[in-house]
């Protein structure tokens, strides 16, 4: 189930419908049913991975006039979606990306890229939209990146954050793994995933509490907050992800949350009276 609890009355933004998901994909890569049998399989199941959620929300917020920080995107913005990073590269008026990892150094659609910090990152320059993919997870002092990031928006700007739930089951089995075996466990649940794309987990940023209080202390309001269901655990074979998928149908059916879900909150920088 994807459970969306919205504040429309700040700003303009309107969180996109499942129709915009599909024209999203279709967009970039034609007719699902004549796609792999992972997307054939999700497609009859009405099921958007939370990723493509995020997609969609990033696809809304992106203009020809937009100021875009990326905040540890690594290599690309969105890694399950090539076309579309490369289509919001082009379409936004500037696009910067800032990684405390190498990675940074290998992504060729940002305008600038800075291997540090985001608190260390010092400009004069202003952003409409921020945005953290998969990054909150690994934050040790929130505090920090939140007043970095409020000092980098522009008033009226978004900050959108997509991380996993604290409490979903692969977060807390997360916690329970030591971080030196995390690559050898992301490997088997994403065959081909590099070691050098797994980074140690915190966790401090990753409830809806979490977020939203650390960042209406620096001025912002929460705009749009959801729980995207995350299919992910038993995808490799075509059994287990049908099962999986199936389990997804009959819970949302009875209107009982998956276990497996991921975070996707939009914050909004308040301007000063």
């Amino acid at each position: 189930m994807t459970k969306v609890i919205e504040e429309r009355s700040v700003g303009p933004f309107e969180y996109p419908t499942e129709r915009d998901l599909d024209s999203l994909f279709r967009r970039h890569s034609g007719d699902p049913m004549e796609n792999g049998w992972r997307v054939r399989m999700r497609y009859r199941f009405r099921y958007h991975k939370p990723g493509s959620w995020y997609q969609a929300v990033v696809d809304r917020l992106v203009t020809g006039e937009s100021h875009w920080l990326e905040v540890g995107g690594g290599k690309t913005v969105f890694p399950e979606n090539r076309d579309l990073s490369r289509e919001l590269a082009e379409r936004s008026k500037l696009l910067v990306g800032v990684d405390p990892s190498g990675n940074i150094l290998q992504n060729y659609l940002v305008d600038e890229r800075h291997q540090l910090m985001i608190e260390d990152y010092k400009t004069e320059k202003r952003f409409d939209l921020i945005t953290l993919h998969m990054v909150a997870e690994h934050i040790e002092q929130p505090e920090g990146v939140v007043d970095a990031l409020a000092r980098l928006a522009k008033p009226d700007g978004y900050v959108v954050v997509y991380t996993p739930n604290k409490w979903a089951f692969m977060s807390i089995m997360a916690r329970l793994i030591p971080n030196r075996f995390h690559a050898f466990f992301a490997r088997l649940i994403a065959p081909g995933r590099k070691d050098e794309d797994v980074f140690p987990t915190r966790f401090k940023m990753n409830t809806r509490k979490q977020l939203r209080t650390q960042f209406e202390k620096v001025g912002f309001r929460e705009v749009v907050f959801a729980y995207l269901d995350d299919c992910v655990v038993m995808r490799r074979f075509r059994i287990t992800y049908f099962l999986e998928l199936f389990v997804w149908k009959l819970l949302r059916l009875l209107k009982v949350g998956f276990p497996e879900n991921n975070l996707l909150g939009v914050y909004q920088k308040q301007a000063r009276l």
